[in-house]
């Protein structure tokens, strides 16, 4: 698909060029066609729909994603011990199952994000967005969670042993269950 955008980018390219000399030339004949060419060519070398990122089930131990666009990614069961996630754009991700342990999320965006089941062990989130994400049954134990915005977040039946929740938002956050 790369190939083809590439490909219709070069034609583009090369057809309005050609739009112009027929233009300045006066080749009336060329004209329309080339304008019909290249309007065909414009509509279908548009934007396309970006696909999230899709790293589930992969081992990415100590891998850097740090101030990446990673919005709607796939990280189910992904192994991401130690990784670094600082400041990405995590929004809407899906980290089910993940192992996040020892992860470096600091002022990540995980607004909506689904950590269900997620490992979150000794996990750095201080400052993190993590608005209407969903925690449910996720292993929080140790930690530190330091300012994070939790507001309607679902921490249902987690496991939060000795987390540090200190001035976290927790607004409508569910809590038991």
């Amino acid at each position: 698909q790369r190939r083809k955008r590439s490909l219709r980018r070069r034609l583009l390219w090369v057809l309005l060029p050609l739009l112009l000399v027929a233009l300045l030339a006066n080749w009336k004949p060329l004209i329309l066609p080339l304008v019909i060419v290249s309007v065909l060519v414009a509509v279908f070398a548009g934007p396309r729909k970006r696909q999230p990122a899709d790293f589930q089930g992969r081992t990415l131990i100590g891998h850097h994603f740090a101030g990446q666009d990673l919005a709607q990614a796939r990280f189910d069961r992904a192994t991401l011990q130690e990784a670094n996630l600082q400041r990405a754009d995590l929004r809407g991700a899906q980290f089910a199952g993940a192992d996040l342990r020892d992860a470096e999320l600091t002022e990540a965006d995980l607004t909506e994000a689904n950590l269900a089941t997620a490992r979150l062990i000794g996990a750095r989130l201080d400052g993190a967005q993590l608005v209407q994400a969903t925690l449910a049954r996720a292993d929080v134990r140790s930690a530190s969670l330091r300012e994070a915005d939790l507001t309607r977040a679902d921490l249902a039946s987690s496991r939060c042993q000795h987390a540090d929740f200190t001035a976290a938002t927790l607004r409508e956050a569910k809590l038991a269950g």
